[in-house]
């Protein structure tokens, strides 16, 4: 198994089965949720829009991955791994807090804080950004499609 893995994962390839991972976790949890509420969209249909879209989106880097450095304990520790490192815990932060917070709060941190560690984006750029981004799916899901997303404790 070792040497299977040795030859034919590559960083890309294992960062994109954690992904569909996480995308599959997702979807169980979607489904726990009412899909529909009264002639409109309830608190499941986001989630699903964006795990269904992030193993979609993982499935295409699986095959189209072109990245010829094979995985070994030393490569999770370079630039670009522990960019995902980063990412994955930045998730699962977020998927912390929305219990506490509901979901535009820890999206909005998700957004900030990965755009600023992950690809170096100035602070007020970042804000910016993130600020669109959220107003964005608020509208979006809220205003228009009428999903009630994920209420927290505080919020």
């Amino acid at each position: 198994m070792a040497k299977y893995l040795k030859k034919y994962i590559s960083r890309e390839r294992l960062f994109a089965l954690l992904l569909i991972l996480l995308g599959v976790i997702g979807l169980y949890g979607s489904f726990n949720l009412n899909f529909y509420e009264k002639y409109t969209l309830g608190p499941g249909a986001f989630p699903l829009i964006y795990s269904l879209g992030l193993i979609i989106c993982s499935i295409c880097l699986f095959i189209k991955s072109k990245d010829k450095k094979f995985i070994s304990l030393r490569s999770f520790f370079v630039q670009p791994a522990l960019r995902g490192l980063i990412f994955f815990l930045l998730l699962f932060l977020m998927a912390g807090l929305i219990y506490y917070f509901g979901f535009l709060i820890p999206l909005f941190i998700f957004s900030i804080v990965g755009l600023i560690w992950i690809e170096d984006w100035r602070f007020s750029k970042a804000f910016l950004f993130s600020s669109a981004w959220i107003l964005f799916v608020y509208i979006l899901f809220v205003k228009l499609l009428k999903v009630k997303l994920l209420q927290g404790i505080f919020f």
